[in-house]
């Protein structure tokens, strides 16, 4: 947002909410809207690589240990997929196309709902 505030010429000093500055630059893209996009675009990224892979290994395979009580933490895998409505096998085949990735980027960008 700083960079922002210095092409609007805002000074912090005049209270003006971020909201406004990007309404003022037409600058619609959110902080957590381009992290989300991000986040497709990394695991796209994994779910092309080779199975044989750190990245790829790391996101499929589960460690043998004691559950903890209490709620269970939230992965950055579970948090991924739980944006879509397909399953993980299905994006895995659908990030082997780039094209196809890409069109589902796109999708992602349009349909990000930010609390």
């Amino acid at each position: 947002m700083a960079s922002l505030r210095k092409i609007l010429g805002d000074r912090i000093m005049e209270k003006m909410r971020n909201d406004d500055i990007r309404k003022a630059l037409n600058h619609n893209e959110t902080i957590m809207q381009r992290v989300l996009v991000r986040q497709h675009q990394g695991l796209g990224h994994v779910l092309r690589m080779e199975k044989n892979m750190i990245a790829n290994m790391t996101l499929n395979e589960r460690l043998d240990e004691k559950t903890k009580s209490g709620r269970p933490k939230t992965t950055w895998e579970s948090a991924a997929f739980s944006r879509y409505d397909e399953g993980p096998k299905i994006l895995t085949w659908a990030a082997q196309d780039r094209n196809r990735w890409r069109l589902l980027s796109n999708h992602v960008r349009a349909h990000v709902d930010v609390p």
